[in-house]
């Protein structure tokens, strides 16, 4: 995870490890990253969550449709820089 200290320093840190048994897919991924965030009690902080965009979580659950990034990783590293 990464957040701004006092400073305006970003920080990154590891918040949890979790083994996935069975199907690693969206649905199942979405409810262990949520219990994480109910765990640490940070639920009401997250304001986004970034995945790799792998196969198993292009996924949109309700209509089974693939989603596309709205910004590209390069676009998003310009801003970065700016």
């Amino acid at each position: 995870m990464h957040w701004i200290n006092n400073d305006l320093e970003r920080v990154s840190a590891c918040l949890a490890i979790r083994r996935v048994i069975g199907q690693c897919n969206y649905e199942v991924l979405a409810k262990l990253v949520e219990a994480i965030h109910e765990e640490f009690d940070i639920t009401a902080k997250i304001t986004a969550t970034v995945t790799d965009s792998g196969s198993n979580v292009l996924e949109d659950p309700i209509d089974g449709e693939t989603q596309k990034s709205e910004i590209s990783d390069r676009e998003f590293e310009e801003d970065q820089h700016q």
